[in-house]
Order: C-alpha cells, then sequence, then structure tokens
C-alpha cells in the first residue's frame, strides 16, 4: 500500500501519559520507529519491526516533554510531534 496521503496515519493519545498507539490503516510490514528528544536525540529505537495496522510503544521511562515520533517504511514517511506528560 502507498501511503502518501498520511490521512490515514493516527498517533493517538495526544498529549499521552507513557503509551502511545501508532494506527496506520492498510499497512502491513516492516517499518522503523524512532522518537527524537528535542535536542534531537535518538531516544527509542526499533527498526525492521513488524507492523500490521496499530502498535502502541511504551514511553513511560522517559521525562515529560516534547518529543518527535517518526515512522519509515516501505512507501510510508511519516512524523509528528508527541507531547509526554
Amino acid at each position: 500500500v502507498d501511503i502518501t496521503n498520511t490521512q490515514g496515519v493516527k498517533i493517538y493519545p495526544n498529549p499521552t501519559n507513557g503509551k502511545v498507539n501508532i494506527n496506520i490503516d492498510q499497512y502491513a510490514g516492516k517499518i522503523n520507529i524512532q522518537v527524537i528528544d528535542i535536542n534531537g536525540r535518538i531516544v527509542y529505537d526499533v527498526k525492521n519491526d513488524e507492523f500490521s495496522i496499530e502498535k502502541t510503544i511504551n514511553l513511560d521511562s522517559f521525562q515529560p516533554g516534547i518529543y518527535i515520533l517518526k515512522i519509515d517504511g516501505e512507501s510510508l514517511s511519516y512524523s509528528q510531534k508527541i507531547i509526554l506528560n
């Protein structure tokens, strides 16, 4: 599935208290997920993760603040700001 229209990508809840759900309509395959802090450091990095429609990642151990969630896969590149309370 070619995800050039990012309307099918949902990241929720945002702001979050730790758990973040990633939902990509009609997408299955391998993806890379990164969470980048405000200083540009990669604080969460998963490569070639099997993905099918939805996945939850746990950010409970991170300091409250603003992060960037970056998702890359075949025909998919998406970034979104996340606020961690």
